[in-house]
């Protein structure tokens, strides 16, 4: 049985405190996340283990990031069981790759795959990886990662059974936390040619929702989603890994000991504090706290509250915020497939010879990409 996760962002911190240890909670939970992954990785069922990119939360992580990410592969590698990783768009950049300290760790078991297009034959399966690549020039970052996926999936052989492991977004996929990161602005894989398969499956991270589809030509993409929770469109969902059997069998198990996200509705002219002290409450929640007026809360006051609860006031939101988030979460396209769709009409209708394609689509995917990276990673 394959273990496939992906989207560990260890050294994310966002909405922690300090734990006694001098580490964030933020960052703590990545790592527990990680502990749990391994004691899994030890059971018997368990034959060899993926890791589908975004290891790392940057390109340049922290050295105590590495410090304690060494110590974990070196755990991992003396389970005895072939271990592969593959970069993500977090992991690399035009002049970082932070997992490249892996090659010289001498490890028996963990093999690095950051290059180009690998290939492994399990039981009665072909297994393709296609890293997250080196990008040419950062407003372009994820040209040679697609050009390779392109490759790829046009030499696979549509009546054999077929996995491809990669990192990155597939036309029809939901969007959650990851709208908050740059991310958003990068293209995408379109998985919709005519050729029919007849097992074939995309195992890919990126998206930190976990979700499950099939195309109309027979492949199915499945995203396990990340092993911690990041940001607030994250409330509601699971966070874990899935495994794989030999029949192609997908199971989705989830990651416990980690903060779970939390989004509360502030009844109309009801106290926090009194709202809070009436529900139940599990420990470590990252609370969100929707407001459905124009009420304004005492967020410190609330904030010591929860803390005798052994909570995390995250943040209050807004009705407006609140509105304009459920609106962009996962039922939204992504923001170039929106531009795709509006450029195709237009165009359609004013000017059906113009080569939309060429000319103005690019320099909107441009324009994307510079507004997020504006905005901050």
């Amino acid at each position: 049985m394959i273990m496939f996760f992906a989207d560990v962002h260890l050294g994310h911190r966002l909405y922690h405190t300090l734990t006694d240890d001098n580490i964030t909670t933020s960052e703590q939970d990545t790592r527990n996340a990680l502990d749990v992954l391994y004691d899994r990785m030890c059971k018997p069922d368990i034959e060899f283990i993926i890791c589908g990119g975004d290891f790392f939360n940057a390109a340049r992580p922290s050295t105590e990031s590495i410090r304690w990410a060494i110590t974990w592969f070196k755990k991992v590698d003396a389970i005895g069981k072939p271990f592969y990783i593959i970069p993500g768009n977090h992991d690399i950049s035009a002049h970082s790759n932070s997992l490249v300290f892996l090659k010289s760790l001498k490890t028996q078991n963990i093999f690095l795959l950051d290059k180009s297009i690998s290939k492994i034959s399990w039981n009665n399966w072909n297994i393709y990886f296609v890293p997250f690549l080196s990008p040419e020039s950062s407003k372009n970052k994820y040209k040679t990662t697609l050009e390779a996926m392109s490759v790829t999936m046009h030499s696979l052989n549509p009546n054999e059974n077929n996995i491809v492991i990669t990192h990155i977004q597939e036309s029809e996929a939901k969007l959650g936390a990851e709208r908050m990161l740059l991310t958003q602005s990068g293209d995408i894989m379109d998985l919709n040619f005519p050729v029919a398969h007849k097992n074939t499956l995309i195992l890919t991270g990126h998206m930190h929702m976990p979700q499950a589809y099939q195309k109309e030509n027979g492949i199915r993409v499945i995203y396990p989603g990340s092993t911690c929770f990041m940001e607030y469109p994250d409330c509601g969902q699971k966070k874990g890994f899935i495994t794989l059997d030999e029949q192609g069998t997908i199971d989705f198990e989830p990651i416990p000991g980690i903060r779970i996200f939390k989004k509360y509705t502030l009844p109309v002219g009801k106290d926090p504090q009194e709202f809070f002290s009436s529900i139940r409450m599990s420990p470590n929640e990252v609370v969100f706290l929707e407001l459905q007026d124009d009420t304004i809360a005492d967020e410190s006051s609330i904030r010591e509250y929860l803390k005798t609860r052994n909570c995390f006031l995250a943040k209050i939101l807004s009705k407006v915020e609140e509105t304009a988030a459920v609106t962009v979460d996962t039922t939204s396209k992504h923001p170039i497939l929106i531009l795709q769709d509006y450029l195709a009409n237009k165009f359609s209708v004013e000017n059906p010879d113009f080569d939309w394609k060429n000319t103005i689509l690019p320099l909107g995917k441009e324009i994307l990409a510079n507004e997020t990276e504006l905005s901050g990673d």
